[in-house]
């Protein structure tokens, strides 16, 4: 991967990152920008890059937080793993799958931040019924992107 091509993921990540932030709440949810980039990150790249991707940008978001360090980091994490590691078990050009798998990896991503932050951190965490929200508003909006970039990402499959 270049130069550029890392300086435009820092920039897309950051550009996401503030929209997410300034994005109002729909009924009490937020649809997770990073949680989507790291899918993509992990779909076209694979495991390793993903994994990597993934907790690094949920260890942004856990210092952005002022929270305890660890839940985004291990959760974005393991989205970023099995965001390739799933559709290699499938067939990576079965949209509906993918779209399972993904809103599948939004509710365990939930299910970790839920369990963390109602154990170590007095505020508590996001509850299942905003991550079953957040999950459909995911897969939407996967959907979405998988249609957007006209099957490129299935097409440059990770290296």
């Amino acid at each position: 991967m270049s130069i550029a091509n890392i300086l435009r993921w820092v920039a897309v990540f950051a550009g996401l990152l503030i929209f997410q932030v300034i994005t109002p709440a729909f009924r009490g949810v937020k649809p997770d920008f990073i949680l989507l980039l790291v899918f993509v990150f992990g779909f076209k790249f694979g495991e390793t890059r993903g994994l990597i991707f993934g907790a690094l940008s949920g260890l942004i978001l856990d210092i952005y937080s002022g929270s305890i360090i660890g839940p985004h980091f291990l959760s974005k994490g393991v989205a970023g793993y099995g965001a390739a590691w799933f559709p290699g078990i499938f067939f990576r050009e079965n949209r509906f799958i993918i779209t399972v798998c993904m809103i599948f990896l939004t509710l365990l991503d939930g299910a970790i931040l839920e369990a963390v932050f109602n154990s170590y951190s007095p505020l508590g965490g996001p509850n299942m019924s905003s991550v079953l929200r957040q999950a459909v508003i995911v897969g939407l909006l996967w959907t979405l992107i998988d249609r957007i970039c006209n099957r490129e990402l299935i097409e440059e499959q990770h290296t």
